[in-house]
């Protein structure tokens, strides 16, 4: 008698286990987000295209209809750049930023092995 009340609760025990990890499973594949958003843009590729083409025309379009407002240039302070070299300079600021920003990436490796050497000869002497 005990037995079969053992055995049922048993039998009980392993169908709510089951029926949790379906529920379990079941929740991972409803928050499963990237996966989702992958299907839903295998099914409406069109859609999605669109109107992704839809919102960048209208950002072209919002972008040139708004006027600018007039800027007139005032020489108030002698030795200011005039508007008419300032992009000139500004280019060569971008060219001289950009050349010494690869310049450091590929000296990187060497840079830190010298300041590791430096921080380790430092530790050393600071050690005694």
């Amino acid at each position: 008698m005990a037995e079969d009340g053992r055995n049922e609760l048993v039998e009980r025990i392993a169908d709510s286990r089951r029926e949790m990890s379906a529920a379990r499973a079941e929740l991972r594949e409803g928050w499963d987000v990237p996966a989702k958003a992958r299907h839903h843009f295998i099914v409406h590729r069109w859609e999605y295209l669109g109107g992704a083409a839809l919102v960048g025309t209208m950002f072209v379009l919002l972008r040139y209809s708004a006027r600018p407002a007039p800027v007139r240039w005032v020489e108030r302070f002698p030795g200011v750049t005039p508007r008419a070299e300032a992009p000139k300079k500004m280019g060569a600021a971008a060219l001289l930023l950009g050349v010494a920003k690869i310049a450091f990436d590929l000296a990187r490796p060497a840079l830190t092995r010298w300041v590791r050497e430096k921080v380790a000869e430092r530790a050393v002497t600071w050690g005694r």
